[in-house]
């Protein structure tokens, strides 16, 4: 099999609040607003707070959050956009995988105490048209510093509740251009990424064809032989382990509604990750100097794919957790023509917490993508790989 993937060198690319309805739990809330001002303005800045609503100390993950910046970019797509009118943004910045984290990655806020932080979100968002977009953003609290990735005991997802961002695309934001990190790599690197990128086309490939024989139809009735038999998909445990289970209920073909449903969404994110894959997919080695250090990699707003020296220590075949595993989640991400493209949701980072998602929440999800795809069984033999 020829490789499909290209090693590129590039340079990287370069008052009165309107809050949105704080959602709060007994721990922390957390509320999202634009200022009166920057509305008038078509200014696309937010400012963020948490605030601790209980009576004794908590934590948040700061750096799965929009209160860690990477040179005064977002760390990650943080921003969720719904509804409203036309198109909604398309995120060019980082989501950059992160598989693990320092206690000192979780902040302590004590009684009463609050944290806030404002951000431009036209650096790493491309706003289609003036209006109005509704937007909604979240971190993850904790009773305690967690003591490992499958620590998620006391944790609590927070989000606010969707605010009207009003944003002018004749605004143009304080843009800084990413410091150019990309260095050439190895013949050690692209080896193993040859190898790993292989891999990752096989199981993608495997796992798609997997989803296809899942699938079993009615049989066709006699009295309505032109009519399209109902489709029904037998239980697959790793499907329903990381994406929830399957909705025999929701509309299927030739039904009105049936390409919007989860259902729909998970057949074209495995699909649309393949065809990436199959393309002339563009990987970079970068330095990645500015990010956590246990950062594997990210896909940038052109869609090339950039791999940091974290990457490098995973093994290059396997499962769960390695650099064939690295490669299935960027080209999750990217945004093209090809289908879906995933998020990193905040504080899923791990297959604890990627498998508490719900349904609607885990389908968008890179990481419960990555950990499906690559709990094929030609993925087996990472540690735990396999789900009975």
């Amino acid at each position: 099999m020829s490789r499909k993937f290209v090693f590129a060198r590039l340079a990287v690319m370069a008052s009165l609040a309107l809050p949105g309805i704080t959602f709060a739990e007994d721990r922390l809330s957390v509320a999202i607003e634009q200022s009166l001002d920057d509305a008038k303005a078509g200014r696309p800045y937010v400012t963020v707070t948490v605030t601790n609503v209980s009576d004794a100390p908590a934590w948040f993950n700061r750096v799965h959050s929009p209160f860690d910046l990477v040179e005064g970019h977002a760390a990650g797509n943080w921003f969720r956009f719904e509804g409203g009118r036309g198109a909604g943004p398309v995120f060019i910045g980082r989501q950059q995988l992160i598989r693990a984290f320092y206690p000192e990655d979780y902040e302590r806020l004590d009684p009463g105490a609050s944290r806030s932080t404002s951000l431009d979100l036209s650096p790493d968002y491309r706003f289609p048209n003036d209006g109005t977009y509704l937007v909604s953003t979240g971190v993850v609290s904790f009773d305690h510093v967690p003591t490992d990735e499958g620590d998620i005991s006391g944790r609590q997802w927070l989000k606010t509740d969707l605010m009207e961002l009003h944003v002018s695309t004749a605004y143009v934001g304080s843009f800084t251009p990413l410091a150019d990190s990309v260095i050439p790599c190895t013949g050690e690197q692209e080896k193993g990424t040859g190898q790993a990128y292989v891999k990752a086309l096989n199981m993608t490939s495997t796992r798609e064809r997997l989803n296809k024989l899942s699938y079993y139809y009615d049989p066709v009735d006699p009295d309505q032989p032109d009519k399209p038999p109902r489709k029904h998909m037998r239980r697959d445990a790793k499907y329903v382990y990381w994406l929830g289970e399957w909705d025999d209920d929701a509309p299927q073909p030739p039904d009105d509604g049936h390409e919007d449903t989860d259902n729909a969404k998970v057949d074209a994110t495995v699909h649309a990750t393949l065809l990436r894959l199959r393309s002339d997919l563009k990987i970079v080695c970068d330095l990645c100097p500015k990010s956590h250090p246990e950062t594997r990699g990210w896909a940038d707003g052109e869609g090339i794919v950039h791999l940091c020296p974290a990457n490098f220590r995973d093994p290059v075949i396997g499962g769960i957790s390695s650099q064939t595993a690295t490669l299935i989640h960027e080209a999750s991400h990217i945004v093209d023509g090809y289908g879906p493209s995933t998020v990193d949701l905040p504080g899923v980072y791990s297959r604890e917490t990627a498998h508490a998602l719900p349904r609607p929440e885990a389908v968008r999800s890179a990481a419960n993508y990555e950990y499906f795809i690559a709990n094929t069984p030609l993925g087996l033999g990472a540690e735990n790989a396999d789900i009975e």
